[in-house]
């Protein structure tokens, strides 16, 4: 996987152009944090096609969950939907 994709402040560019997420710097950074964390990394190590549909549909959970103590926001599903579109063409371009 190349280095650039490991870049939390390269995704929370992107996450900020959601609008649901207009100005909340923290849900910002925490779904960059998570995703270059836990997500991508789950991505890098699926191989076939099935389980990386698998890592971006638990994604999707995670941003359309009800918030909780620890996890302020909720996206719509047309949100999260966008959201990931953005994200998985910068990361499969890179393949």
């Amino acid at each position: 996987m190349q280095e650039g994709l490991l870049d939390a402040a390269r995704w929370a560019a992107i996450i900020s152009d959601t609008p649901e997420l207009a100005g909340d710097g923290h849900s910002i950074e925490q779904i960059a944090d998570r995703f270059t964390r836990q997500y991508l990394s789950a991505w890098a190590r699926a191989g076939a096609h099935e389980m990386r549909e698998r890592v971006w549909q638990a994604f999707w959970s995670y941003l359309t969950s009800a918030p909780t103590p620890r996890k302020a926001f909720q996206l719509s599903a047309e949100s999260a939907d966008a959201l990931i579109g953005k994200i998985r063409e910068r990361v499969e371009g890179q393949e």
